[in-house]
C-alpha cells in the first residue's frame, strides 16, 4: 500500500550521503539498547496541526554515551487520508 495526498502519491525524499545533519537524541537505556541492536531506525515528527503533514525520517542510528545519533537516509511527508 502506498500513501497518497490530494495531489497524488507522496514522494520519497532522498537525503544526500554527504548531508552533515545527524540529530543527537537524548534517550533512555532501552532505546539505546534497541538502537545498538537494530541501527536502522525511523523518526516521526508529528504534524503541528490536525490534517497537516507529519515528517517521517528513516536513518542509521549510532549510540554515543547517553545519546543516539541518527544519520538520515530517506524522508517523506505524510498526511492522513482525507475522509470520504
Amino acid at each position: 500500500a502506498s500513501s497518497t495526498r490530494a495531489s497524488g502519491p507522496i514522494e520519497r525524499i532522498a537525503v544526500p550521503r554527504s548531508a552533515p545533519m545527524s540529530p543527537l537524541l537524548e534517550t533512555g537505556r532501552s532505546s539505546r539498547a534497541n538502537a545498538a541492536e537494530r541501527p536502522e531506525v525511523t523518526l516521526v515528527f508529528p504534524s503541528p496541526e490536525p490534517g497537516a503533514f507529519s515528517l517521517v525520517v528513516d536513518g542509521n542510528a549510532e549510540v554515543r554515551d547517553a545519546h543516539v545519533a541518527v544519520r538520515p537516509t530517506h524522508a517523506i511527508l505524510h498526511r492522513p487520508a482525507l475522509p470520504g
